[in-house]
């Protein structure tokens, strides 16, 4: 399904893709949609990782991979890490800035 528009008063040729592969794992559940801006398609995800079960190295993999290179993924992690602003790391905050930092992803 693809919708042409503009987005606000700057009208800027755009496209929104609805259906993009989402993820629905026990230990991980994105949504995503793609839009086009100025031809570069970009990926926004809505991410939930319930605190338990625990997620794996292969898992973040599968969720950071196909999102391509220009995405914002935003929701709740339930990762920690004082990179980003919190007062405490967990495991899972360790793994996710690792891969983040192996993908040269910026946050």
């Amino acid at each position: 399904m693809v919708n042409e528009n503009k987005i606000l008063v700057n009208d800027i040729p755009s496209k929104l893709f609805v259906g993009k592969e989402s993820l629905q794992l026990p230990s991980i559940q994105a949504t995503n949609i793609q839009i086009i801006l100025n031809h570069i398609p970009i990926t926004l995800s809505s991410v939930y990782c319930p605190p338990l079960p625990s997620i794996t190295s292969p898992q973040i993999e599968n969720f950071l991979r196909p999102l391509g290179r220009s995405f914002i993924a935003g929701g709740d992690f339930n990762a920690k890490n004082t990179q980003w602003g919190s007062r405490l790391k967990n495991s899972r905050g360790r793994l996710f800035l690792d891969h983040i930092q192996k993908l040269g992803c910026s946050f």
